[in-house]
């Protein structure tokens, strides 16, 4: 694992959660990825960590809902590609890695990673969130207090970082109605305090404005692994209904995907009976598929009938 804080490596926040929104069904034999993994302990290359990464990645796609089967898989591909020097790849797997596994042994020191890397690529905001929290939670670790300095002066100052970043989003707003920029910088911050701090109460309500925030901008894939973010980790939450309403009508109206829409509204109306969104919900499912013509005629035609 990375020691200190020069790596340079691309940091890919949102296409890595929405492996959790978007799952492939197809499953890679794991075969196939031991004797990937084989030719390259034989001849570490990089052309042989791109083959063995490139099939890796895919294999994790597609076995994501298997957690203990992928775990060795995810650790591997961080040794690999940091010891090759293929960075941009590494947080494909530190991502899943830290949010799959919160019991993962030595999570304090894969988080150092990931904040390193944030910190080198300037997403310093998701960097100071990170170090803040695990130096106020290991006073007397050493390691973590070294990783003080690289906290901005913002983060230092402001109580309440992320919510702080919550606020610069309608300033000087785009035709979206926030602040791009700033809407991206409290996206991956939220993101960063829920890895690190997954217990924060205030951690499943910046997810669903996070997820609001991203989908104001269109940003669907962003949104949707939000959304599932909290569905799958806070469902207690008060907003996790409404994450689940509003993920069935994207997976409905923005992706066209009828059935997972369908599967979505009927787990809402189990899940949530008395729920406000109840009656719309069924209304969706009721008419799923439907033009807007078809959707029309329906409801005349359950007025005519409610009439008589």
């Amino acid at each position: 694992m990375s020691k200190h804080p020069g790596l340079g490596v691309v940091l890919l926040i949102g296409s890595i959660f929405f492996l959790f929104g978007c799952q492939e069904t197809r499953e890679s034999p794991s075969s196939e990825i031991e004797l990937l993994y084989k030719e390259y302990e034989l001849q570490p290359s990089t052309e042989k960590a791109e083959i063995y990464l490139d099939s890796l990645s895919s294999f994790i796609r597609a076995n994501i809902e298997h957690t203990q089967f992928i775990k060795p898989h995810l650790v591997r591909g961080v040794q690999v590609s940091i010891a090759q020097g293929q960075l941009s790849r590494t947080s494909n797997y530190l991502l899943p890695l830290l949010r799959l596994y919160p019991d993962l042994e030595d999570r304090n020191g894969y988080l150092l990673s990931l904040g390193e890397v944030m910190h080198t690529l300037r997403k310093r905001h998701a960097s100071s969130v990170i170090f803040k929290e695990l130096v106020s939670r290991n006073p007397d670790d050493q390691k973590i207090i070294d990783r003080s300095i690289l906290i901005d002066s913002a983060a230092l100052v402001e109580t309440d970082y992320v919510e702080y970043l919550f606020q610069q989003i309608l300033i000087d707003p785009d035709e979206y109605g926030v602040n791009r920029n700033a809407s991206l910088v409290y996206v991956d911050a939220t993101e960063a305090l829920a890895l690190v701090s997954p217990e924060r109460s205030d951690v499943p309500g910046h997810l669903y404005r996070a997820a609001e925030v991203a989908r104001s901008m269109r940003t669907f894939p962003k949104a949707m692994s939000l959304y599932d973010w909290l569905i799958k980790d806070y469902p207690d939450h008060e907003k996790t209904p409404t994450a689940m309403f509003i993920k069935g009508f994207i997976l409905e109206q923005d992706y066209d995907l009828i059935d997972e829409a369908r599967e979505v509204y009927t787990e809402f109306l189990i899940k949530f009976p008395e729920h406000e969104m109840a009656e719309s919900a069924q209304f969706l499912l009721n008419n799923l598929g439907k033009s807007d013509e078809e959707i029309l005629q329906s409801i005349e035609s359950n007025r005519v009938n409610s009439n008589n």
